[in-house]
């Protein structure tokens, strides 16, 4: 697969061997041509919060009620993101 800019120069080139897709159009599953296969989990806001290699998980995301980005962990870290109630980010730590 190849990826353009709005440009028309190449961003992006993929050789992935397969993909797999819900019923929203979210990519569940990308299998490259070595047979390492990345899973992609979804809430029901199509929102991704999870992302895994393998059998080892990478990265989780959680959102708040207003489906702002709270946290992200991975590789032994978490960001947290703290927003007003006007959705303005506040702090990030």
């Amino acid at each position: 697969m190849r990826s353009t800019s709005s440009f028309g120069r190449p961003i992006r080139e993929s050789s992935a061997k397969g993909r797999k897709y819900d019923t929203r159009g979210n990519r569940t599953k990308l299998i490259d041509p070595d047979n390492n296969v990345r899973a992609f989990s979804y809430d029901p806001n199509s929102r991704l919060v999870s992302f895994t290699d393998g059998e080892r998980l990478i990265i989780t995301i959680a959102y708040d009620a207003n489906g702002n980005l709270t946290t992200v962990t991975g590789s032994g870290s978490t960001i947290t993101l703290f927003w007003d109630g006007g959705d303005y980010l506040q702090e990030r730590s």
